[in-house]
């Protein structure tokens, strides 16, 4: 009897624990050239039985500077119990890593010829564009996968977020930048191709962006209609994803958090932007696991109940030393510098530290 018991507690601990944790599961969402591209959705089932309805949704872009990187990476794992046990049904996505292909294309050159092909900063500029439109276009393509099965899902397709760190943030605000700039002026754009994978008049319902950044070639960031709200976060001495603007004449910008943030000012869009001082790249991942209520508010308050706030903060840790104006100016000196001859940290020698 006494062994019956026991038995029986243990199940039932089993039993619950299966039922706080997320459940998982895999699909082919698109095959693109000799891509194969699957999402993985997560949802925790005590979690989501206490919504009633529909249920709000997070698209979760993972990082690796466009050539590495998987959307099971475990630096992240924490943020996505932390969603699904709020309820959200989490995905996170595969997407084609065009400087991967870009990368392998001057290997394949220098083993041919014997020696490296020079490239210049303008032709690694090219490739870093191209790179990131297919990571939208495949954004685009799982978005749309998510929207023709929400009704078996249970999704509330005007509560879908996305959220990404690093290359993942930069697709995802690229992607927001590309639908509310479709046909800007009443004119054919070259990415209005790409949004027309999505249904007429779709918008996502809040972005969440860990070092992003957004590229353009015109002037001026501006949007042609109201983006969502957003969040950024944001290191100021980044060295890999600029956190003001990395700019070269005839070939476009980089235009970084700082930059984003004042572009919605302008535009009058709820926002909350993060600027973690004397911080680097680190900020592409540690405030997913550190500062979840400043992303909880942010949910809750701007995209759930869709609050027309503005935050805009600086987070200083003490614990790092204070740097100098003067060292400031070499530091971002040297980063303009980078970017120009392409060896920035986007490079395969760098890969980016999460």
């Amino acid at each position: 009897m006494k062994k019956i018991v026991i038995a029986l507690f243990a199940l039932l601990i089993i039993t619950e624990l299966s039922a706080q944790s997320a459940q998982t599961e895999d699909f082919l969402y698109a095959i693109k050239d000799t891509d194969t591209l699957y999402l993985t959705k997560y949802e925790c089932a005590s979690a989501q039985r206490k919504i009633e309805g529909a249920r709000p949704a997070v698209i979760f872009v993972f990082g690796g500077g466009f050539f590495t990187g998987s959307r099971n990476a475990e630096y992240f794992q924490d943020y996505i119990t932390h969603l699904t046990e709020g309820g959200y049904t989490l995905f996170t996505i595969d997407y084609r890593l065009g400087l991967k292909k870009y990368y392998e294309a001057i290997d394949a050159e220098k083993i041919a010829t014997g020696k490296a092909p020079k490239k210049s900063y303008v032709d690694f500029i090219k490739a870093l564009k191209l790179s990131v439109d297919m990571a939208v276009e495949d954004l685009f393509s799982a978005t749309a996968f998510i929207l023709s099965r929400a009704q078996e899902w249970n999704i509330d397709t005007a509560s879908i977020v996305v959220s990404g760190s690093s290359a993942g943030a930069i697709t995802a605000l690229q992607s927001e930048y590309y639908i509310c700039n479709w046909r800007s002026g009443g004119k054919t754009q070259p990415w209005d191709e790409m949004v027309a994978i999505l249904p007429e008049n779709f918008n996502y319902a809040g972005v969440v962006s860990y070092a992003g950044a957004i590229m353009n070639i015109d002037s001026k960031l501006e949007w042609n209609t109201p983006s969502a709200p957003m969040a950024l976060f944001h290191g100021d001495i980044d060295p890999t994803v600029p956190y003001n603007r990395i700019w070269v004449p005839m070939v476009g910008k980089l235009n970084g958090s700082k930059k984003v943030a004042e572009s919605l000012d302008k535009a009058g869009t709820p926002y909350m932007f993060f600027t973690y001082n004397k911080q680097k790249h680190n900020i592409a991942s540690e405030p997913m696991n550190s500062d979840l209520e400043l992303l909880d508010f942010f949910l809750h308050k701007l995209v759930k109940e869709k609050k027309p706030l503005v935050v805009n903060s600086s987070i200083n840790d003490l614990s790092i030393k204070k740097m100098s104006k003067r060292q400031a100016k070499r530091d971002a000196k040297k980063e303009n510098e980078a970017y120009q001859s392409g060896e920035h940290s986007f490079g395969r020698g760098n890969k980016e530290k999460k």
